[in-house]
This record gives structure tokens, C-alpha cells and sequence, in this order.
């Protein structure tokens, strides 16, 4: 999928960090911005969460998801209940 783009630019909207012990959560919302070989530019709203464990003193990433939320109006909002 990535070698049909031409460009790529991420923007970091929002960030939000929970460490507790061993293990840690990156949680953020980004506007990516996508220009393909075709000439073509798209614009995403993404959800992305990395999930990390510190092993032997360094962190690792040892999970990530991303998702693009349905619908083209999301603000980019988290609502949490």
C-alpha cells in the first residue's frame, strides 16, 4: 500500500500516555494527509494505539492498531463513558 504514495505527513492532534509499571499505552489522534503516485490526495482522520513493555530497561512496541473511524464527519473527539 505505501508504494502507491507519493507523500506522506502526519499531524498529531491529540496524545494521550499511561505507563504503569512494565507496561505502557500511547493513544492518539492524527490528521494524515496523503498524496498517491496517481496524483490523488486524500485526508484521514486516524485513531492509533501503541502498546509498549519495557524489557531488560528499553521500551518495545510490542502492539499497535489503527483505525479510521466511519463516516467522513468525525471531528476527532473522544468521547470515553
Amino acid at each position: 500500500m505505501f508504494g502507491s504514495f507519493q507523500s506522506c505527513k502526519v499531524d498529531i492532534l491529540e496524545t494521550d500516555a499511561v505507563v504503569n509499571g512494565n507496561m505502557g499505552l500511547v493513544c492518539t489522534i492524527q490528521k494524515v494527509s496523503v498524496v498517491l503516485k496517481t496524483g490523488d490526495a486524500k485526508r484521514l482522520v486516524v485513531r492509533e494505539t501503541d502498546c509498549f513493555e519495557r524489557r531488560s530497561g528499553e521500551w518495545r512496541l510490542i502492539h499497535q492498531h489503527a483505525s479510521v473511524p466511519s463516516g467522513g464527519d468525525w471531528d476527532g473527539k473522544v468521547t470515553t463513558a
